[in-house]
């Protein structure tokens, strides 16, 4: 890099060819430029020498790199490639000369909207089978089937595995090392203090259900800590206010942008600080796959009339692990311990310690 920016500022000392270069780059990218391969291909060399790395979604690959032949791109790295399905880094992956593929299996799983049915007539008609064709395939659960160094965790191959954490502190360390890892993790997560006030712990609930998941009781147990919080620190804190189910998150950003507007000073400003930290830190644990917060307060919802939907959520240890891994300093479960704890994997939450009432 420092060889790089010398050779820059020493090349643009005594010509403005890189900078004419690049404003053709730019032109070129917006359109309507007429240019041959070989233009192309040193624009885009001048580009990266200024700026080494370049960022995209799978989506854009198309446009982007469209007169990108096979193997024109020196370096791919493809990042939580677990979420990814194989079909969409296809573009990018054949344009690449080397490509390094970073995930976890053992997170959440790409989301397929394909019925798994449908999928599985496929199968049956074009005798298929299912590390050919199935909807938890990924582009890392792919890239682990080639790769010739790693090991076994779950019943599933993992290819140069990555051991050290460096986010979380026990006991979610450990619940999840547990529970997706068989132990094979170790911990080098840094401490420090933090700056909330949440304590660590699994809160026992109950209530009736208001829709299909979401339980009134438990949401304002969650505007209590956050006002706690609030209160505390006389701002919006640190904290990540996650759910299995998409109901629960939607219910609570309306309770939380009423109650919390009304400790705020109530001007328009204000509101809209709310609104964006709602949108940012309420939401599914699929959405912050990837992200991390001082403090995690999992709502899990349900009652007995419709407890069913627990076995989905705990039916394998990737939505728990993603819950408890956001979490660097503090964790804090809502739920009815007489369904979750009984659940497979949940039922290691009693390890942050069970409390009956606030």
């Amino acid at each position: 890099m420092h060889v790089n920016e010398m050779f820059i500022l020493r090349a643009n000392a005594k010509s403005s060819r890189i900078k004419t270069t690049l404003d053709g780059f730019f032109q070129y990218l917006k359109g309507g430029t007429l240019v041959s391969p070989e233009e192309i291909e040193a624009m885009w060399k001048t580009f990266w020498l200024v700026i080494p790395v370049v960022s995209t979604t799978f989506a854009s690959v198309s446009r982007m790199f469209a007169d990108f032949g096979q193997g024109s791109i020196p370096w791919l790295f493809i990042d939580e490639a677990g979420q990814a399905v194989p079909q969409a880094a296809l573009g990018a992956i054949w344009r690449a000369r080397r490509v390094v593929v970073v995930g976890d299996p053992f997170q959440i799983e790409p989301v397929v909207t394909i019925p798994e049915v449908i999928i599985n007539h496929m199968n049956d008609y074009f005798n298929l089978d299912r590390s050919q064709v199935y909807p938890s395939l990924s582009v890392q659960s792919m890239a682990d089937r080639v790769n010739q160094y790693g090991w076994v965790s779950n019943d599933t191959w993992i290819g140069v595995p990555l051991c050290v954490h460096r986010r979380c502190l026990d006991p979610m360390f450990s619940i999840a090392n547990k529970i997706a890892y068989q132990g094979m993790m170790y911990n080098s997560t840094i401490t420090k203090e933090p700056e909330i006030r949440l304590q660590t712990r699994f809160l026992h609930v109950t209530g009736r259900v208001d829709g299909r998941h979401y339980v009134p009781e438990q949401g304002e147990l969650v505007l209590k800590l956050l006002l706690d919080e609030i209160l505390g620190s006389d701002k919006l804190p640190d904290v990540f206010v996650i759910s299995p189910f998409a109901e629960i998150p939607h219910k609570l950003k309306v309770k939380l942008q009423k109650s919390l507007q009304e400790i705020l000073k109530p001007d328009k400003e204000n509101s809209n600080i709310l609104h964006d930290w709602l949108k940012s830190h309420v939401g599914t644990v699929h959405t912050f796959q990837g992200k991390q917060a001082s403090g995690v307060i999992l709502c899990l919802g349900l009652d007995d009339q419709s407890k069913g939907a627990a076995s989905w959520a705990s039916s394998k240890p990737n939505l728990l692990n993603v819950a408890l891994t956001r979490a660097k300093h503090r964790f804090v479960a809502i739920g009815d311990k007489d369904i979750w704890l009984k659940q497979p994997y949940f039922s290691e939450l009693r390890l942050l310690g069970v409390c009956e009432e606030m």
